[in-house]
């Protein structure tokens, strides 16, 4: 994992399902990120690899299950590292998971959502990539959670229903650190 790189992007579960069944999509905007964006390292979060894992094993469908067995398999063939754990250790993720659940900037049982959010932005990611209409928060919401997210009316473009949802980890960690504070 370099967090060093220039630009540190992480995906969300319906990125990696949709990417092993090939859907064109994810395709085009993987090749353009890669275009782009050459040195850039293509993280899964630890939340991510857990539902992946579980999707693989207790999947409703035989297509879902495939899809996420076959992204576990070929993840490094794609660019993507999976990760176990954060640098800021899974108690601080916790914690900001509960706190974007409590402002109400994600619905209450979208608890694992709350966790991918909070994880990217411990990884230093500059771009979470998602379809997940449950993280697309508003630019005024990011600004009133512990003012983790750089919030504009363009702070995210998409390919289609793809978003491209900038997150600024550096703010993150700095209002985390102040406000998490013993």
């Amino acid at each position: 994992m370099n967090l060093n790189a220039p630009h540190v992007l992480a995906g969300d579960t319906n990125v990696a399902i949709d990417l092993a069944q090939e859907s064109e999509w994810v395709l085009d905007a993987l090749s353009t990120i890669r275009r782009r964006l050459p040195d850039a390292s293509l993280l899964i979060p630890p939340t991510v690899a857990e539902e992946l894992a579980w999707l693989a094993d207790e999947g409703d469908e035989a297509a879902e299950r495939q899809a996420a067995q076959k992204f576990l398999r070929q993840h490094r063939n794609w660019g993507f590292q999976l990760l176990h754990t954060v640098p800021l250790g899974s108690f601080y993720v916790a914690r900001i998971a509960e706190r974007l659940l409590q402002t109400t900037l994600l619905p209450a049982a979208e608890t694992n959502d709350a966790y991918i959010l909070a994880e990217s932005a411990a990884l230093s990611c500059a771009v979470l990539l998602t379809i997940s209409k449950q993280l697309r928060v508003s630019p005024v919401a990011k600004r009133h959670c512990l003012r983790v997210f750089a919030g504009a009316p363009g702070d995210h473009f998409g390919f289609g229903d793809f978003d491209l949802l900038r997150l600024q980890a550096g703010a993150f960690v700095g209002a985390v650190a102040k406000r998490l504070a013993l």
